[in-house]
C-alpha cells in the first residue's frame, strides 16, 4: 500500500511538471491593420522560446525569440480560429523549424511600422517536407490554414519538399493573403516560394494568392515563385488588388536579371488583376507598393487642381504608365525612361528630376508636364539629357533610336522650368521632339524622327538640338512636327551645323509653329566657329549637293518672338544649302493680331540692323513674304496700339562754336523697359553707326571740331513693342579761324655747284605751298641773297585748301662757298599772318685744273704741282680747292752750272764757254806737253809699263777696283760676270753644305 502510495505522489508529480508555465500577458499593443490603420489590443501573450503550440488569440514578440521545435497555428475551424501575431519594432522571433498552420485555423501577422528599418522580423525555415510557413508533411494532402500578412518583415526558406509559404509535400497552397510588410520566399528545394509543396500524385499545386500591399519578392529553384511544385502546371490564382492610395508594381522571369513587367503594371488602386497563367510558372516574382500622393497643380489655364492618385518618382524609375505621377523629392535617374500611354508629371515646388538618359515619348504617347507655380525661382524642375548616357539619338523628350519609336509623340508643358538637352554629345536627335534612326546611313530625309505635337502653356522650356537635329522638332534629316506656344517662356538652340532651332533637323522640313502668347527665343547662332545653315524658325540645312528643308508655315497671333540664326541665312524660313538656294519653299509668314491687339515686327540682318518692317506695328492679318528667306533677325511683339514704341518728341538741331559740345534729347513711350540707342552719320547721305556708350534718353557730343559740321544723329529706341527711330538732328559747328600754311618740301639742298656755271645749268627745284587753315590767304616770297625764288601763279590769293608752287634756283655769279639761308613764306589776311619756314642750301665750288710739277734745271726755274681754277683764276695747293696759295711760292728757281776743270758743267755736261784750257798739260803726268809717249795712265814713269793700266795708284794691274766709271767693254775686262757668277755659284755651295752639316748634327 505504502509503495502504491508512493507510485501515486510520483506519477502526480510528474503530471505537474509536465504541465506549461503560464504565459506572460503584454498590456496594450499597438499594431496596424490590414487596411494601413493604427490599432492596439489591450491584451496579448508574450511569445516565449516554449511556444511551440499558438491557438486562438493574439501574440507578441518581444525581443529576440528563437523557437527551435516547429511551431504549430491548430484549431478546428479557420472562420473562428484565428491566432494573431505582432512582431514588435526592432525586434525578432526565429522560428528554426518553421511554423504549421492546419487547415482549420488561420494566421494574421501584424507589424508595428512601416519603416523597413525598425519594424519586427520573422525568420521562418524549413528543411523536412514541411512548409517554412503553412502545411505539414501530409500523406492525404490537406491545405494549409489561411495565411494573412499586414505587416513586419517575413524570410521565409524552404530547402526541402514543402513550399516556403502555403503547402508542405504533396499539398496544395492554402490562401495566402499579403496586405503590407516587406515578404521574402525562397524555396530551394522542389516546392513552389509562395503556393504548393513539392508534387507527388499531382496535388502540389498553387493556391489562392492576394496581394494587396506590401514588397513581394518569391523565388523558386524548382517551383513556380507563386503557383504549383515541381512539375505541377496548376499554379492557382494570383490576384493584385491594391489597397487605396496604393500602387503596385511588380515583374515575374525565370530569374531577377531577366524579370520583366506585368502587363499593366503598375496596378492601381481600384483596380483587381488576376495575373495571367503563363506568367504564374515562372521562378521569379517581385512586387512593390508605394504610396500614391495627393499633389496641388495648375492646370493648362491656371486654374488649380489637386490629384490623389499620384505616383512618386523614384531613381529606378523606367516606365511611366497611363497615369499621374509628381515629383515630391530631388530626384536623378540614371536611364531611359519610357512613357507607356498618357502620362501626367507633375513638379512640385522646390523640387528637381534630373533624367540622364532622357524620357521616351513616342507616337502614340503622351506626356503632359505640369507645375504648383509660376514663380521662376521656386517652381519645380525636370532636366533631360542624352548627353554621355548611352542613349544616343535618343531625344531628349521625345522619340528613340528606332525605327517605331523614332517619330515623337505628344508633349505638353503647361509649367515648371523643363530643359531638354541634347548638345554637347553625339546624338543626332533633337531636344525636344524626334529622334534619329537611319540604318543604312542614307543621305535622304528619314522616314521617322518626325517632330510629334508639342504645346506649351507655361513655365520655362530650355531645348537644346544634338547633332543636325531641331531643338524642338525633328531629328537628323527628319520633319519637324507641329508647337503651339500660348504662353511661358521658351527659349530653344538648333543643334549644329544642320538643325533648325524650332523646325527640322539636317534637310528636314520645318512642320507647323503657332504663337499665341508668351516669349519665344529661337536660335541657331554658334559663334565664329560654328555656322549654321538652318532657320531659326523653319527648314533644316544641308550639306552641298543636297536640297535644304522647307520652310515652316508660322502664324503669329500674340507674344513675343524672337528668331536669329548666321547672317545670310533666313531666320523665318527654309533652311540652307549651296546647291539648293532658291529651290526650297521658304514656307509662311502670317502675322495675324488678336481682335483689340497690335504686332510689331522688325527685321535685318542682325538685331543692331534690324529696322521696323513697313506697315508694322500692324492691326490686321498680315502675310510677310519679303521677309522670309531675306532676314537673319526677327523680332515681333504684341500688345495695344497704346503700348507700340514712339518716339514723342524729335530731338533738334544744335548750332555751336568749335571746341563746344552739343546736347541731343528724344522722348519716346510704349510698353516695357525702354531702351535707347543714338547713331551717328557724317550727313545725309552717309551710314548710320551705333556710338559706342550712347544709351540714354540724351546724348551730348564731345568738344566738336570743324570736320563735325553737318553730321547727324538721330536716337533708336526699342520698347517690348517694337522698334522705333527717331529723325535725325543736324549739328552746325561754327570753325574758329585757322591762319596755317605748309610747304614740301622744307629743306632744299642743291649740292655742289661749279663756279661759273651758266645759267640754265642749275635746275630750279619746285615747293608746294598748301593752305591748311580755313581762311583764304595772300602769300608773299621774300627776297633772298643767294636764291631766286619765283611764285608759279598769275596771283598769290591762295584759298583754303589750294596750293601753289614757287620755283627756287641759286643766282647766277655765286663766288664759291657754302650757302645756306632760312626763308620764311608768309601767308596774310589782313591782319593775321601764316609763316612756314623754307630753309635752302647750295655749295658753289671752283672749277680747278690740275698743273703738274716741274723740276728745277741749271738754267730754268721749276714748280710743285698745284690747282687753278679757271673761273676765278686763282691757284690752291689742293685739289679741293681749300688752300689757297701765291704761285711765286711753289717756284723753285734754276740751280746754275757747276763747272769741272775740264770746263763741263758736271750737272748738265753743258760746255763752259769761258772755259780755256793750260796749254803746258798733256794729261801724261809730266811738263813736257810735248812728250806724249811716257802716259800710259798708271800714274808710274815708265810709259812702257802697262801690267797697272788701271789708272789706280797700286802695283796690279788686276786689282782695279778704282770705281772706274767706264763700262767693262770699254776698260777691256770681259771676264769679270761670268767670274762673278761663278764665285756666286761657290758661295751657293758652300753655304748648302753648311746647312745639310748643321742638319747632320741636329739628327
Amino acid at each position: 500500500m505504502k509503495w502504491r502510495i508512493a507510485g501515486l505522489f510520483f506519477a502526480l508529480a510528474v503530471c505537474l511538471c509536465a504541465l506549461p508555465a503560464p504565459a506572460l500577458a503584454a498590456k496594450s499593443v499597438p499594431y496596424i491593420d490590414g487596411d494601413g490603420n493604427s490599432k492596439t489590443i489591450f491584451e496579448a501573450t508574450e511569445i516565449t522560446s516554449e511556444h511551440t503550440q499558438l491557438t486562438q488569440g493574439w501574440y507578441v514578440v518581444y525581443g529576440d525569440v528563437t523557437i527551435s521545435e516547429r511551431i504549430e497555428v491548430t484549431g478546428d475551424d479557420p472562420t473562428t480560429c484565428y491566432v494573431s501575431l505582432i512582431l514588435a519594432d526592432g525586434c525578432t522571433l526565429t522560428a528554426s523549424k518553421g511554423i504549421g498552420v492546419e487547415e482549420g485555423a488561420s494566421l494574421f501577422i501584424y507589424g508595428q511600422s512601416e519603416d523597413e528599418g525598425t519594424m519586427g522580423k520573422l525568420y521562418a525555415s524549413s528543411s523536412s517536407s514541411d512548409a517554412a510557413i503553412g502545411g505539414d508533411f501530409n500523406l492525404y494532402s490537406h491545405t494549409n490554414g489561411p495565411i494573412t500578412i499586414n505587416g513586419g518583415r517575413i524570410e521565409a526558406r524552404s530547402s526541402g519538399s514543402g513550399s516556403a509559404i502555403g503547402g508542405g509535400w504533396n499539398a496544395p497552397g492554402g490562401p495566402v493573403a499579403i496586405n503590407d510588410g516587406v515578404v521574402s520566399a525562397y524555396a530551394t528545394g522542389d516546392g513552389a516560394a509562395i503556393g504548393g509543396g513539392s508534387n507527388a500524385y499531382g496535388y502540389g499545386r498553387g493556391g489562392t494568392v492576394e496581394i494587396a500591399g506590401g514588397s513581394v519578392t518569391a523565388i523558386s529553384a524548382k517551383g513556380a515563385a507563386i503557383g504549383g511544385g515541381e512539375g505541377n502546371s496548376d499554379h492557382g490564382t494570383l490576384t493584385i488588388a491594391p489597397k487605396k492610395s496604393r500602387a503596385i508594381f511588380a515583374s515575374s522571369g525565370d530569374d531577377a536579371e531577366h524579370a520583366r513587367a506585368l502587363a499593366g503594371s503598375p496596378f492601381m488602386s481600384g483596380t483587381s488583376v488576376q495575373v495571367p497563367i503563363d506568367e504564374m510558372g515562372r521562378k521569379y516574382f517581385s512586387c512593390s507598393t508605394t504610396k500614391l500622393l495627393s499633389v496641388s497643380h495648375l492646370d493648362e489655364n491656371g486654374v488649380e487642381r489637386t490629384r490623389t492618385d499620384c505616383l512618386p518618382v523614384v531613381a529606378g524609375d523606367e516606365q511611366w504608365k497611363d497615369g499621374w505621377y509628381a515629383v515630391d523629392s530631388n530626384v536623378s535617374v540614371e536611364r531611359r525612361i519610357v512613357v507607356d500611354g498618357d502620362v501626367n508629371l507633375i513638379l512640385t515646388d522646390g523640387k528637381a528630376l534630373n533624367v540622364k538618359g532622357g524620357i521616351e515619348v513616342a507616337k502614340g504617347n503622351s506626356l503632359t508636364i505640369y507645375a504648383q507655380s509660376t514663380d521662376e525661382a521656386t517652381m519645380g524642375s525636370l532636366t533631360a539629357t542624352t548627353r554621355n548616357s548611352g542613349f544616343a539619338d535618343c531625344a531628349a523628350i521625345g522619340g528613340s533610336a528606332a525605327e517605331d519609336t523614332a517619330d515623337a509623340g505628344t508633349i505638353a508643358i503647361h509649367g515648371g522650368a523643363v530643359t531638354a538637352d541634347n548638345a554637347g554629345g553625339y546624338s543626332r536627335a533633337a531636344g525636344i521632339g524626334g529622334g534619329f534612326w537611319n540604318p543604312d546611313g542614307s543621305a535622304d530625309k528619314a522616314d521617322v524622327g518626325k517632330g510629334g505635337t508639342v504645346t506649351v502653356t507655361g513655365g520655362v522650356v530650355t531645348a537644346f538640338g544634338g547633332w543636325n537635329a531641331a531643338g524642338i522638332g525633328g531629328g537628323q534629316q527628319s520633319d519637324g512636327g507641329s508647337l503651339a506656344v500660348t504662353g511661358g517662356v521658351v527659349n530653344v538652340t538648333g543643334g549644329k551645323f544642320f538643325g533648325a532651332a524650332i523646325g527640322g533637323g539636317e534637310g528636314g522640313d520645318g512642320g507647323t509653329v503657332l504663337v499665341e502668347g508668351g516669349v519665344v527665343t529661337a536660335t541657331t547662332v554658334y559663334g565664329s566657329d560654328s555656322v549654321s545653315d538652318a532657320a531659326a524658325i523653319g527648314g533644316g540645312g544641308n550639306t552641298d549637293g543636297l536640297a535644304a528643308g522647307n520652310g515652316a508655315d508660322v502664324t503669329i497671333t500674340g507674344g513675343t518672338v524672337i528668331a536669329q540664326t548666321y547672317e545670310g541665312v533666313s531666320a523665318v524660313g527654309a533652311g540652307r544649302s549651296l546647291a539648293s538656294t532658291g529651290k526650297t519653299d521658304p514656307g509662311t509668314l502670317k502675322i495675324s493680331p488678336a481682335q483689340g491687339q497690335v504686332i510689331a515686327v522688325v527685321a535685318g540682318a542682325d538685331e543692331k540692323g534690324a529696322a521696323s518692317v513697313d506697315g508694322s506695328p500692324f492691326t490686321a492679318e498680315q502675310q510677310i513674304v519679303d521677309l522670309v528667306q531675306s532676314a537673319s533677325y526677327f523680332r515681333c511683339a504684341s500688345g495695344g496700339i497704346d503700348d507700340v514704341t514712339r518716339i514723342s518728341a524729335q530731338p533738334k538741331g544744335a548750332t555751336v562754336d568749335e571746341g563746344s559740345a552739343a546736347t541731343f534729347e528724344v522722348s519716346a513711350s510704349g510698353t516695357g523697359t525702354l531702351s535707347y540707342r543714338w547713331q551717328q552719320r557724317s550727313g545725309a547721305d552717309g551710314e548710320w553707326t551705333d556710338i559706342e556708350g550712347a544709351n540714354g534718353a540724351s546724348y551730348t557730343t564731345p568738344a566738336t571740331t570743324a570736320d563735325m559740321d553737318g553730321m547727324q544723329f538721330r536716337c533708336v529706341v526699342t520698347g517690348g513693342l517694337g522698334i522705333a527711330a527717331s529723325d535725325p538732328a543736324t549739328l552746325t559747328v561754327i570753325a574758329k579761324p585757322v591762319f596755317k600754311i605748309s610747304l614740301d618740301p622744307v629743306d632744299v639742298d642743291f649740292g655742289k655747284i661749279v663756279e661759273g656755271s651758266l645759267q640754265g645749268q642749275v635746275q630750279p627745284v619746285t615747293v608746294t605751298i598748301s593752305n591748311t587753315g580755313n581762311r583764304p590767304l595772300e602769300i608773299q616770297v621774300p627776297q633772298s641773297e643767294a636764291f631766286e625764288l619765283e611764285l608759279e601763279a598769275s596771283s598769290g590769293q591762295l584759298d583754303p585748301g589750294d596750293a601753289v608752287e614757287i620755283s627756287i634756283v641759286p643766282k647766277d655769279g655765286l663766288d664759291a662757298g657754302a650757302y645756306s639761308e632760312r626763308v620764311v613764306i608768309s601767308g596774310v589776311n589782313g591782319q593775321s599772318t601764316a609763316t612756314a619756314a623754307l630753309e635752302l642750301s647750295a655749295s658753289v665750288v671752283h672749277d680747278l685744273a690740275k698743273v703738274e710739277a716741274k723740276p728745277a734745271t741749271c738754267t730754268d726755274d721749276g714748280y710743285d704741282e698745284y690747282w687753278a681754277c679757271e673761273a676765278c683764276d686763282k691757284v690752291f695747293g689742293d685739289a679741293d680747292g681749300v688752300e689757297e696759295i701765291k704761285l711765286e711760292d711753289f717756284v723753285i728757281p734754276s740751280i746754275g752750272h757747276v763747272w769741272g776743270e775740264d770746263g763741263r758743267c758736271t750737272v748738265c755736261g753743258a760746255l763752259d764757254p769761258d772755259f780755256a784750257p793750260d796749254p803746258g798739260d798733256d794729261g801724261d803726268g809730266d811738263t813736257d806737253p810735248s812728250d806724249q809717249s811716257g802716259d800710259d795712265g798708271d800714274n808710274d814713269s815708265n810709259p812702257s809699263d802697262q801690267a797697272d793700266g788701271d789708272g789706280q795708284k797700286d802695283s796690279s794691274a788686276a786689282g782695279n777696283v778704282d770705281g772706274d766709271k767706264r763700262s767693262l767693254g770699254e776698260t777691256g775686262d770681259g771676264l769679270m760676270l761670268p767670274a762673278m757668277v761663278l764665285c756666286a755659284l761657290a758661295a751657293a755651295s758652300i753655304a748648302a753644305g753648311a746647312f745639310a752639316s748643321r742638319r747632320l748634327r741636329r739628327q
